[in-house]
């Protein structure tokens, strides 16, 4: 059963990403990584329900990848479970690339002015 789907520069993770599907994830994912168009990859994660090590080092290796194809990665849309999850397995810098959609600096009343943040391709604060 395929968890993700991919349109343009979004690469949508549902479901549950464990230890069962997490190898088939990287390698269906990267083979994917030449047709997005850009210089950036959003992993979406707002489907994600469940996560486990292997999951983390699944996105991990993704990233690892989209790098290695002169891609900067984001990710968004991850539950705080989610992302408590990454920040405790993932051997990369998580933390930096875990992206806050902008309406929600806005809606506290926070503005922070960073060139090309805020576009329709990249409205994220990261």
């Amino acid at each position: 059963m395929q968890i993700f789907s991919l349109e343009n520069n979004r690469l949508l993770i549902t479901g549950s990403l464990k230890i069962n599907n997490a190898e088939e994830l990287v390698k269906e994912a990267s083979a994917n990584l030449l047709k997005i168009p850009g210089k950036n990859l959003i992993i979406d994660l707002s489907g994600l329900r469940s996560i486990d090590s292997a999951g983390v080092a699944a996105i991990d290796q993704i990233i690892t990848n989209a790098k290695e194809q002169s891609l900067s990665s984001k990710i968004v849309n991850a539950s705080a479970e989610i992302k408590a999850s990454l920040q405790t397995f993932s051997s990369l810098k998580i933390s930096k690339i875990i992206c806050i959609p902008t309406h929600v600096f806005l809606l506290a009343g926070v503005f922070h002015v960073k060139t090309n943040s805020v576009t329709e391709e990249n409205p994220y604060f990261c």
